[in-house]
Order: structure tokens, then C-alpha cells, then sequence
């Protein structure tokens, strides 16, 4: 039986290395994003990939783009969603406010252990180590079984 809980979660994790596309994605996405979303201004054109300790699937993001045609060449246009999260990394540190990223058309999609987070410049995050535990605190009210639903 699922039961809904109105509470924050926590969920810890480890930064992983990406794979290079983002930074200069998101330099592109980023004025459409902010255009429709202007709590994004701000946000660094790259993201932080993190790799779960628990699944978590996104059904009930905070605010979900329309069709973005981002870059002439990009076909179809891309929708991206997004979920308001605060970041510990490392652990124990708050780097405040970020938001994970859903680009539908990312290889990372469908899997529920992997998330991309935006957030404005970390100044000193070049120096955090791939494999660095971190945790992502979710203030949004969820849907628990094997499997956490935001």
C-alpha cells in the first residue's frame, strides 16, 4: 500500500562524472528556461550529476517546460522538468538552494538512480572529487514504496 507522507526526504548520494554535453546544452537552454522559469537566473550552464543511493522517480515536478526548440539542429524540441532541492556537497556542507533537471531527451531519463542537478555557481566545486558523497533534500511531500516518488 502506498502512503503519503508530508514530509521532506533526504537522499544521499555520490557526485558521478558526466558525460560533457551539458555545459554547452544549457548555455543554450538556459535563456529559454529562465524566459518561462525566472526562479533559473542565475543558474550555471552545467550540471551536477549524482548518482543515488535510492531510486527516485519525478512525477510531480515543481514546473514543466513546453516544447523548446533550444538549437536549430536539436530535433525534436525538448521538454524539461524541474524539481526544487537543496544540496549537501560534501555532505554536511549546504550549498543551498539547486534543482534537478529532467531533460526528456537525455540518455539518463529512465534511469531512476541518476539525477542532474542545476544550481548557481559553486565556486570551489572544480575541487570536489568524483565520488564525493553528497545528499539532496527534496522539501516537497511524496509517495514512498521500494521506489520514492516526488
Amino acid at each position: 500500500m502506498l502512503k503519503d507522507l508530508l514530509v521532506s526526504i533526504d537522499i544521499n548520494g555520490e557526485s558521478l562524472q558526466g558525460i560533457g554535453g551539458a555545459h554547452v546544452a544549457l548555455a543554450l537552454q538556459l535563456p529559454f528556461l529562465v524566459s518561462r522559469f525566472p526562479v533559473l537566473a542565475g543558474c550555471h550552464p552545467g550540471t551536477l550529476n549524482i548518482q543515488l543511493d535510492q531510486p527516485l522517480r519525478v512525477a510531480n515536478p515543481n514546473f514543466v517546460s513546453p516544447p523548446i526548440r533550444w538549437h536549430p539542429q536539436h530535433q525534436p524540441p525538448e521538454i524539461f522538468s524541474f524539481i526544487e532541492v537543496s544540496l549537501d556537497l560534501p555532505l554536511g556542507s549546504s550549498r543551498g538552494r539547486a534543482w534537478i533537471c529532467i531533460p526528456f531527451h537525455s540518455p539518463h531519463f529512465h534511469n531512476v538512480y541518476q539525477v542532474e542537478l542545476i544550481a548557481p555557481f559553486i565556486a570551489d566545486l572544480a575541487a570536489t572529487a568524483v565520488g564525493t558523497r553528497c545528499c539532496i533534500h527534496i522539501p516537497k511531500p511524496h509517495t514512498t514504496r521500494a521506489l520514492i516518488i516526488i
